[in-house]
């Protein structure tokens, strides 16, 4: 993976970098992702899970299995209000967005619309690596998927398609019409490929790279560096910030992990004076 990328020195480096990146209008609005390892690739769980060199059409028997086998039990679990409405069909990925907030791999990648909560899922484990933010600017990402399916009043793409091995990778920013609680906390934001092993870091790579060429003053994908010795700062900054587990993860889990962020920092904030 070739993306542009930048090594900070410290909190103010990255928020400099973010500022830059926060959107101007409603065309430029930045992708963002924060991944503990910045070694990894952007690859999303489910092709996490399968064997290399999984046929697509495979692939997409593994996918319809997983969703079937959750929507058959997901009402044993959850409420009617949280699942996808039954009338019309619902669209796939709807069905993939509840099974990838409960924990089943998907065809789905998560982002962030902010900056800095990509910089807690940066920073927040693995403190022995460095960390990484990626950015990318959504409309581009998008561009040749919406003039292929959504443009001239088309209703975008459908069910079979998405489950067609041979369909045209095209990856595009999508986001649920049900959003849980914890979407909403953490302004979340999913890629999505048309083609189930579709390498969303590549496809974004290509993109971008092709528009900086055209317009090279302009950042359209970058790959921000989080030294692993810088982690803890950046950890006890975003608190300060406000974000942490209990305001990322709403309920009674997000509240124990937040505690466990300040045993790892090693200091517990100061209480107020009586």
């Amino acid at each position: 993976m070739a993306w542009p990328s930048i090594v900070v020195d410290s909190w103010d480096t990255f928020a400099k970098l973010a500022a830059a990146l926060m959107p101007s209008s409603p065309t430029t609005v930045y992708n963002f992702r924060g991944q503990a390892d910045s070694s990894g690739n952007l690859t999303p769980t489910l092709l996490r899970l399968l064997p290399e060199q999984t046929e697509p059409q495979a692939a997409l028997a593994v996918e319809d299995f997983a969703r079937t086998e959750f929507a058959s039990q997901a009402h044993l679990h959850l409420s009617t209000e949280a699942l996808p409405n039954s009338f019309p069909e619902p669209a796939l990925p709807e069905w993939w967005a509840l099974m990838q907030h409960h924990g089943a791999p998907t065809r789905l990648l998560d982002w962030t619309l902010s900056p800095y909560v990509a910089a807690y899922f940066a920073v927040e484990q693995r403190l022995e690596a460095d960390g990484a933010v990626f950015a990318a600017h959504g409309q581009v990402i998008s561009a040749a998927f919406v003039a292929k399916y959504q443009s001239g009043g088309s209703a975008g793409v459908r069910n079979a398609q998405l489950a067609d091995p041979a369909i045209e990778p095209l990856l595009f920013s999508w986001r649920p019409a049900k959003k849980t609680q914890r979407f909403v906390a953490q302004q979340g934001q999913f890629t999505l490929c048309t083609s189930i092993l579709g390498q969303h870091d590549l496809l974004i790579d290509t993109t971008c790279s092709a528009a900086a060429e055209s317009t090279p003053a302009k950042v359209f994908h970058r790959k921000i560096i989080i030294p692993a010795p810088l982690k803890p700062s950046f950890l006890a900054q975003l608190r300060t910030m406000g974000i942490a587990a209990h305001s990322l993860f709403p309920g009674i889990d997000g509240l124990g992990r937040s505690i466990a962020e300040v045993a790892r920092l090693g200091v517990p904030p100061a209480k107020p004076a009586a």
